[in-house]
């Protein structure tokens, strides 16, 4: 063998070439909310993800081993009117994103969730040119680099006790719009919904009528359920809430020959928003308006003079708008 054939071998040898080798694939982990059942699973997004990527980049399940090339988690949730999911990548590739759409489907949001993970697993900026062999000897000798720290799928959600402290006022519950106070105690069953019982009393009113007045007051009870409708759970958020109320309506006759009063049952229907703002750790401002369709609508009569009449009669419709404090114990 001639010198020129023994120069051109040890080039072949020393000449740095191109590695097509792939990584161990990253496991993936998928969690759907109520709603979000037409959204793909773990196997079904891991496959859109490896025909987008053209490599065997992703499998279906848990971490199975340090040979891992990392860890995919998607958390898919079905918000009123809109799908959200929250993709959180670690190991090799790190990072977080946050997607939403509000299309009919899931369709929309699923392909933009399997781009999303085939960014952040891109098997073509795996393909490294490796050095020579001499340097790969001297990189050896310095040893391994530290393992990568498995991650830790995040903790699940936890039932928490609220307790609420409202001021506010009633429009048309008695005669005139008058302030109210009352307090809740609930329950977060989990990120999106919440149930609650409390109670309400609104201030005393007084209504003019033929030969004196009548005095009216309102208390109640109440039990609603909430739903989060757009915004975080752990951050600011709007809710929609809907419930029962059941009380007692009251009116006392004033200036009459014969003092009297009568207690009627109140009950009746609310529905309404509730703007929730976290200002510290489980401590957090509350806006509501609860709209209130009384079930029967009742009113208190007079006699004056021989005469019959009705001074107050209940409204169709009452408003209730409450500024409060919540703490979740």
């Amino acid at each position: 063998m001639g010198l020129g054939s023994l120069a051109l071998a040890a080039a072949t040898l020393l000449w740095p070439t191109r590695s097509w080798a792939q990584p161990a694939p990253a496991s993936l982990v998928v969690t759907r909310g109520e709603g979000a059942d037409d959204c793909p699973d773990a196997p079904n997004l891991a496959e859109q993800v490896r025909r987008l990527t053209g490599f065997a980049v992703i499998d279906a399940g848990p971490v199975a081993s340090k040979a891992s090339d990392g860890f995919i988690q998607v958390a898919i949730v079905r918000n009123f009117g809109s799908y959200r999911a929250e993709i959180h990548a670690f190991g090799a590739h790190h990072g977080n994103r946050a997607l939403e759409d509000l299309g009919p489907s899931c369709s929309s949001l699923a392909d933009a969730i399997a781009i999303t993970i085939a960014i952040f697993l891109d098997p073509y900026a795996t393909l490294t040119t490796p050095a020579p062999r001499a340097e790969l000897t001297r990189a050896t000798m310095r040893g391994p680099s530290k393992p990568a720290v498995d991650p830790k799928p995040k903790r699940p959600w936890q039932p928490r006790l609220t307790l609420d402290l409202a001021g506010g006022v009633a429009f048309d519950a008695l005669a005139h719009t008058m302030p109210l106070l009352g307090g809740r105690i609930g329950v977060r069953v989990a990120e999106r919904w919440a149930f609650s019982l409390g109670g309400t009393g609104v201030f005393s009113d007084s209504q003019q009528a033929p030969g004196g007045t009548v005095d009216l007051g309102l208390s109640f009870a109440s039990a609603l359920g909430c739903g989060r409708a757009l915004g975080e759970a752990e951050a600011a958020r709007l809710d929609f809430c809907a419930g029962f109320f059941l009380g007692s309506l009251t009116g006392t006759g004033q200036g009459y020959p014969k003092h009297w009063t009568q207690h009627v049952v109140w009950s009746a229907v609310g529905a309404g928003p509730e703007l929730v703002l976290p200002f510290a750790p489980r401590m957090a401002w509350t806006a509501a308006w609860l709209g209130a369709l009384p079930l029967a609508r009742h009113g208190f009569e007079v006699e004056s003079q021989g005469l019959r009449s009705r001074p107050f009669h209940e409204s169709a419709a009452a408003g209730l708008l409450t500024l409060g404090v919540r703490g979740e114990l």
